[in-house]
C-alpha cells in the first residue's frame, strides 16, 4: 500500500527478545524503498537475507504466493514454492480455514492448506526480475520471475553473463524456489532456467548493473565549480555506495558559506583505517530547519568514522528549528573539532542546540537508545541555544565513551552540558 511511513513486516523493539520467528513468508510485490522486512533494537533489515543474518527466519522464504483470486477476496496461495513450508507443531492444527485437512509434518503457511498442480510442459519461464538496478558494488541483490507458471517438480537455475546474448554460466543448483539471492560484484545479467520433466526454457534476462564505491583520495568542494564538488551534498552523494578507502574533502577557502543541510546515513567501506573527513577550512555551512523531524545543521545517522573539521556551523537563523550537530542510531566513532557552532541567542526552548545526542530527533532530553559511542568533540566554540551540548543514552543501552575535549560553551540559556544515561565519558 502507499504512504509516506515506513513499513515492516516484523518489528522487535528490544535488540534481545525470547520471540522466534521461522516459516513465514515475506513478500513485497513493489521495491518501495520505505518496505523493509524486519526491524530489530535499532536497526531495519530491507531484504530477507538481511533479516536472516539476526538468526531469525532461517526456514522463510520471499515468494509471490500467486494467490487465487484477490480481487474476489480469494487469498488461497498457488505457487509451489511456498507449498509445504509451514511448521509442525506441536499440538497439530487438524483443519485449514476451509476445513481441509492440515498436513501434520509438512502443512502449509497461513490459513490454506493447499496442494499446487503438476507443472506444465513447456514451462513458461516468464521475465527475470532484480530488486534492484543500479546497485552498489557487493551488494545483495534480489533475482525473482515475473509472468511465469508453476506448478509441482517444476526447477529454477539462475544463470549469470556478461551479454544478454552470450553464454550463461550456472549460479546455482536447481531450486524449488523461483527467487534467488546474489552478491553483485559487476555488471552482469541474469536469467532463470526453468525446467518440468525433460523441458526446459529460459526467463527474458534482466541487467544489474553495479557501481563502486567513491575510490579514496582527496577531493575539493567548492561552490563556484572549480573543484570536484559543488556542495556538501554532492559529495555525500558520491559516496552512496560507500568508498574503497579514506576519502577527504577540502573545503576550498573563502568559497562559503554553503547554504545546507547534511544529512549522512551508514557509509559503506568506512573503519579505523578508511574514514571519511571534510576539512571546512574555515568555511560556513548553514541551515534553517522548519522539520521538526530534521533539525540539525548536520545529522550523523548510523554513520562511522566521519570527521568535520575547522567549519563554522551555523543554525542561527529565522527557522522554527537549529541543532548544530545531531548523532543517533548507531553513529560511532565521529569527530567534531576545531569547529564553532552558532546557535540563537535568544533561543529558550529545546528547539535549540549546539550538539545533541539522542534517539528522539525532536528532544534532546527524551529517554531512548541512540547508540551512538566513541564520538570525539574535541576544540569546538559553541554559542548560544537552550543547551549546548545534549547526551541522553537510553534504559536498555548507555551511550559510552564518548569524548568532549576543549570545548568553550557560551550564552547558553539552560544547560551548558547535560548528559544522562551514559557511560565513560571524558568532558575535559
Amino acid at each position: 500500500r502507499t504512504g509516506t511511513d515506513t513499513r515492516h513486516m516484523v518489528y522487535l523493539n528490544t535488540p534481545t527478545t525470547d520471540v522466534v520467528t521461522n516459516n513465514n513468508n515475506y513478500y513485497f510485490n513493489n521495491n518501495d524503498a520505505k518496505n523493509f522486512v524486519g526491524y530489530l533494537g535499532s536497526n531495519d533489515f530491507a531484504t530477507l537475507l538481511n533479516w536472516q543474518t539476526t538468526l531469525n527466519d532461517t526456514n522463510s522464504v520471499a515468494n509471490d504466493p500467486l494467490y487465487e483470486n484477490i480481487a474476489n477476496g480469494n487469498f488461497k496461495p498457488t505457487n509451489a514454492s511456498v507449498n509445504d513450508l509451514g511448521a509442525a507443531l506441536t499440538s497439530p492444527i487438524a483443519i485449514d480455514i476451509l476445513g481441509e485437512a492440515r498436513k501434520v509434518l509438512t502443512p502449509d503457511m497461513g490459513a490454506y492448506e493447499f496442494e499446487p498442480d503438476l507443472c506444465k510442459v513447456p514451462p513458461v519461464a516468464g521475465i527475470s526480475v532484480a530488486s534492484e538496478s543500479p546497485i552498489c558494488e557487493n551488494a545483495t541483490v534480489y533475482l525473482s520471475l515475473s509472468e511465469y507458471s508453476t506448478g509441482k517438480g517444476q526447477t529454477y537455475t539462475w544463470q549469470a553473463s556478461t551479454d544478454s546474448l552470450g553464454s550463461y554460466a550456472n549460479i546455482s543448483s536447481p531450486l524449488t524456489n523461483s527467487t534467488f539471492s546474489v552478491n553483485a560484484s559487476s555488471t552482469l545479467y541474469y536469467r532463470a532456467e526453468v525446467t518440468c520433466g525433460s523441458s526446459t526454457t529460459y526467463s527474458i534476462p534482466v541487467a544489474v548493473k553495479v557501481i563502486p564505491g567513491l575510490a579514496g583520495g582527496t577531493y575539493t568542494i567548492n561552490k563556484e565549480g572549480l573543484g570536484d564538488f559543488k556542495s556538501f551534498n554532492e559529495a555525500v552523494a558520491a559516496m552512496s555506495c560507500g568508498i574503497t578507502s579514506s576519502v577527504i574533502f577540502n573545503v576550498a577557502p573563502g568559497t562559503g558559506p554553503y547554504e545546507e543541510q547534511v544529512i549522512i546515513d551508514s557509509i559503506r567501506g568506512t573503519s579505523a583505517t578508511s574514514t571519511v573527513t571534510f576539512n571546512g577550512n574555515g568555511n560556513t555551512l548553514k541551515f534553517s530547519s522548519t522539520n521538526t523531524d530534521e533539525r540539525a545543521v548536520i545529522t550523523l545517522r548510523r554513520a562511522d568514522f566521519v570527521t568535520f573539521d575547522s567549519l563554522t556551523i551555523d543554525a542561527a537563523g529565522n527557522g522554527a528549528y537549529g541543532w548544530g550537530v545531531f548523532l543517533t542510531n548507531n553513529a560511532d566513532s565521529n569527530t567534531i573539532k576545531n569547529s564553532t557552532i552558532n546557535i540563537p541567542q535568544s533561543s529558550t526552548t529545546a528547539n535549540y542546540a549546539g550538539i545533541v545526542i539522542a534517539a528522539s530527533s525532536s528532544d534532546p532530553s527524551s529517554v531512548g537508545d541512540a547508540f551512538s559511542d566513541g564520538n570525539i568533540f574535541d576544540n569546538n566554540t559553541i554559542k548560544g541555544g537552550y543547551y549546548g551540548i545534549a547526551a541522553m543514552g537510553g534504559n536498555n543501552a548507555f551511550n559510552a565513551n564518548n569524548i568532549f575535549r576543549n570545548n568553550t560553551i557560551q550564552d547558553f540559556y539552560e544547560y551548558g552540558i547535560y548528559i544522562s544515561r551514559s557511560q565513560n565519558n571524558t568532558i575535559e
